[in-house]
């Protein structure tokens, strides 16, 4: 009985250099097959099988130095003098390959050479195998023609392992990792692919997203989407794929390459075995049936019943309020150990125009069904549900709450891109920020996570901006509550639930969607109202971390970033420049300059038709506006002060923190606010100055930090606003060029505190008992004071309630 090899192995030949780690197959290996002599014909080359697993060895070379390396083929396929394979060698240590030979039925010549490397961790070259099966059924011959270079295969088995494949089977979806690299450093990244095209020839092209993995350090962290080209061998399965296009460069780098992946995909459940030149490439094949996950969150019960207006209809849950409000609770709770800064930017936002509480009110319903606060924890009336609550206008305990999470956005510490799961932008809004280090994600990226990271029983915010024709709108939050894979469209659908759905005919409100493309291309979002959001006109999106925004705005001690906080609201055209000249600048589509940037904030909840966005840059004594169209809105905030400037007509503008705010125009329609340095404890916390001036105006501060409006021709319908916490004080300012602010005018008073002292004793009573006995009235601001039950009337009721306070026995409020 003689014995015939089965299949056959690719010798490789050192090149030197070079090395590679991956994983390889392993083959099985069983007996042998037995051609008895009867059976052998003249024509012997004929009758070979070859397909099976051999095992030999062949001789190679290290360097100079020749030496004996072992080898093991898997012969799958053998038809027509034709035979298709693959090898390992040294068990895999340097590497394994394809390989494709042909045996001669006339002279029984046999020959094979490797085609494709599965590993090449050595740096290998093929070299050619030719030779006979000699009269024990062995293969023997020389590499390369070398009488010194000779190799013996030996077959061991009939068994084999075939990974040949059909196109018409071939998964299109893969998840997986792979090493790509850093400079010199191996760094392992996570990876999708999504095969869009497969032609008769095994060509193929998609789209791949590429994203940080938690096995690599986050400074390495790369996120992005591209296209790409590859083949799929068919009768060995060995694919082979590298980019050609970005879609979503990745984010802070400048010189990414696209890799090449080389792998062997599986014919029995599709993974992927490979690598790349600096080690794996493994992939699974996508199970779309587990991305279908919904909460239980349910309309007329954790939603609003309310509509996201301040109109007057019976559905209205903020009718009657102009402002953001907020009780003193509620305030102090918010404003806590805030720079001053920081304070008074939160303090002229309370008392500007109510633009909408979207914001404000996902985030008390996402964080009431999450658990994380209790439903009377927000409302006053002992309401069962989110939606059973009394509206907002009714309830200062739930509009106060409302507000209060809404005000959240102005802090620092409270920016989407600290508090989010993943955020985006869109277009090229930011490309052109050549120092911008703040965290964001590819669009892809964002997508992908937003898919994943619904759970069932759980709800996450979306937060967005987007533009609606040629203005860019204000932003908006809205709760996802879900996510499932349509198979019909090949689209992941996540599911919405926008509380601006919620009007006279959907007092319950109703859900809405997102539909994202399968490989994150793509997506559409329907709203409520009819609009569709999608590449073309979204701004911005961020996905909240309940985590990460309980955790900062519980924070009782916010430590001081150093740094400033520019506020911008969308315009056609400005450019502002710090004192060192450095500049950020936006011309009506997207921002460039040379500004260090180390975090943005898109607002949502705001109705202007121009929506936004606030940068944290570094602190300079000096901002100027040196370019506009004459429509400008900025917010400087550090934690020295605040100063802002809005208005129209105004082509120039300096915010001094030492000596105010100084605008150059014509015909100009302003409001301007700066921080106030009053000594008086119950003074102005932010001066706000309004009116119209045909030309210049400045708003001074001396070095007595005494303020002064000075203009060059008076500024007619003039209005200063007195700003101290929730409280205002309105006072006309008459026709004139030249006005000096009263810096230490009281604004607000304690609650019993009769003399204006910001202490509450027994001289209050006094003052109290003298003006009941018409001895000395009180001022109109004291009588505000005295007045404990708010029932303008003074009386010996009110003169108890302070002497209970001032005992102990019930505090005011």
């Amino acid at each position: 009985m003689k014995r015939y090899a089965a299949g056959i192995l690719a010798l490789t030949l050192v090149l030197g250099g070079g090395a590679f780690s991956g994983i390889s197959p392993l083959y099985e290996v069983s007996s042998f097959i037995e051609v008895s002599a009867e059976e052998q014909t003249e024509n012997q080359a004929e009758s070979v099988i070859l397909t099976g697993s051999w095992e030999g060895t062949y001789t190679g070379h290290n360097g100079s130095t020749k030496i004996e390396r072992k080898i093991k083929l898997n012969i799958f396929k053998q038809e027509e003098g034709r035979f298709v394979g693959s090898a390992t060698i040294d068990e895999g240590e340097n590497g394994s390959y394809y390989l494709k030979g042909t045996i001669d039925t006339e002279s029984g010549d046999l020959f094979f050479k490797g085609e494709e490397w599965i590993l090449n961790p050595s740096n290998f070259s093929f070299g050619e195998f030719k030779g006979k099966i000699d009269e024990n059924g062995d293969f023997t011959g020389t590499v390369d023609g070398s009488d010194d270079k000779p190799f013996t295969l030996k077959k061991t088995s009939d068994e084999f392992t075939d990974s040949s494949i059909s196109l018409e089977n071939i998964p299109t979806d893969w998840i997986g990792e792979y090493d790509g690299k850093h400079n010199s450093t191996t760094v392992r990244r996570n990876y999708e692919f999504h095969i869009k095209e497969v032609n008769e020839d095994g060509s193929f092209n998609g789209i791949a997203v590429l994203s940080p993995s938690d096995k690599a350090e986050a400074k390495y962290g790369a996120s992005g989407s591209y296209n790409f080209k590859g083949n799929i061998d068919t009768e060995t399965g060995h694919i082979h794929m590298q980019g050609n296009e970005w879609i979503d460069y990745p984010i802070g780098y400048d010189n990414f390459d696209f890799i090449e992946l080389y792998g062997t995909l599986s014919p029995e459940d599709g993974t992927i075995k490979g690598g790349t030149e600096r080690g794996i490439w493994d992939m699974q094949v996508i199970d779309f049936t587990k991305v279908k996950t919904a909460s239980s969150f349910t309309l007329g019960k954790d939603n609003n019943s309310f509509s996201h207006s301040n109109s007057k209809k019976d559905i209205s849950g903020f009718e009657g309020y102009d402002n953001y409000y907020i009780n003193d609770e509620y305030y102090k709770k918010l404003t806590n150990s805030l720079e001053k800064g920081e304070k008074d930017r939160i303090d002229a936002t309370i008392n500007s125009k109510w633009g909408g509480s979207c914001y404000g009110i996902a985030t008390t319903m996402g964080l009431a069904f999450e658990g994380k606060i209790d439903i009377d924890d927000i409302n006053s009336n002992s309401a069962e549900s989110y939606y059973l609550m009394s509206y907002p206008k009714n309830d200062d305990k739930l509009i106060s709450s409302i507000n209060y999470y809404q005000l959240t956005q102005l802090l620092d510490r409270c920016s989407k891109d600290k508090i989010s799961i993943s955020n985006t932008y869109g277009g090229t809004i930011f490309n052109d920020l050549k120092n911008w280090s703040a965290d964001n994600d590819s669009l892809s990226i964002f997508l992908k996570t937003l898919v994943r990271s619904c759970n069932n029983d759980h709800v996450n915010m979306l937060c967005m901006g987007y533009k609606n024709g040629f203005l860019s709108t204000g932003g908006h939050s809205i709760l996802v509550t879900g996510s499932r894979f349509d198979e019909d469209a090949q689209e992941y659908v996540v599911e919405l639930y926008d509380e601006n759905s919620v009007g006279e005919e959907e007092a319950k409100g109703k859900f809405t969607e997102m539909r994202i493309k399968k490989d994150y291309s793509d997506f559409k979002l329907y709203e409520p109202n009819g609009d569709v959001i999608d590449k073309s006109n979204y701004r911005s999106f961020a996905l909240i971390d309940w985590e990460k925004m309980h955790d900062v705005i519980l924070d009782e001690k916010p430590a001081d970033d150093g740094r400033t906080t520019l506020t911008i609201k969308f315009s056609d055209f400005i450019r502002i420049e710090s004192e060192n000249g450095k500049y950020i600048e936006y011309d009506g589509e997207s921002f460039k300059g040379d500004m260090n940037i180390y975090g943005v904030d898109d607002l949502t909840g705001e109705n202007d038709p121009n929506g936004c966005i606030s940068f944290i840059t570094d602190n300079s004594d000096n901002f100027f506006i040196t370019k506009s169209n004459g429509q400008v809105d900025l917010e400087v905030s550090s934690a020295n002060g605040y100063m802002s400037i809005e208005g129209t007509g105004i082509t120039g503008a300096e915010l001094s923190e030492a000596n105010g705010i100084k605008v150059e125009g014509k015909n100009i329609d302003f409001d301007a606010a700066i921080s106030n340095y009053g000594e008086n404890s119950r003074a102005a916390n932010v001066i706000k100055v309004s009116g119209k001036s045909e030309g210049n105006f400045d708003i001074n501060r001396d070095e007595n930090k005494d303020i002064t409006v000075k203009a060059d021709k008076p500024i007619k319908d003039g209005t200063l606003t007195y700003i101290r916490d929730t409280k205002t004080k309105n006072v006309k300012l008459d026709d004139t060029a030249t006005a000096k602010i009263n810096s230490e005018l009281p604004v607000g008073s304690l609650t019993g505190d009769a003399d204006l002292d910001d202490n509450i004793n027994v001289k209050d009573i006094a003052l109290m008992a003298s003006h009941i006995k018409g001895i000395k009235p009180l001022s109109q601001e004291q009588f505000a004071a005295a007045d404990t039950d708010h029932n303008s009337n003074i009386n010996v009721k009110d003169i108890a309630m302070v002497a209970s306070h001032i005992k102990g026995i019930k505090a005011l409020k």
